[in-house]
């Protein structure tokens, strides 16, 4: 259950500020395909970051390519804080 919260927190995040519904969301989509471009990814990342109080490692931006990846990269960071 807690997995969803955070996959539907997630979504609303980026639904508002990519001012897309979040249930027209498909978390698999490649976010440039999404029309998301870096600048707004960034923002993204930075509200993600503040919403969990958490750090999301650069070197992991490489990995995110879609909405499913930054929930995998969320948990892993929100684990290893705990």
């Amino acid at each position: 259950m807690k997995q969803d919260l955070v996959k539907k927190e997630i979504l609303e995040i980026i639904g508002n500020l990519a001012k897309i519904p979040p249930d027209k969301i498909d978390p698999g989509r490649n976010f440039a395909l999404m029309g998301l471009d870096s600048f707004l990814m960034i923002e993204i990342i930075f509200v993600i970051e503040r919403h969990y109080s958490i750090e999301i490692p650069q070197d992991s931006f490489g990995q995110i390519k879609n909405i499913n990846d930054i929930i995998t990269v969320v948990k892993r960071v929100k684990r290893k804080t705990k």
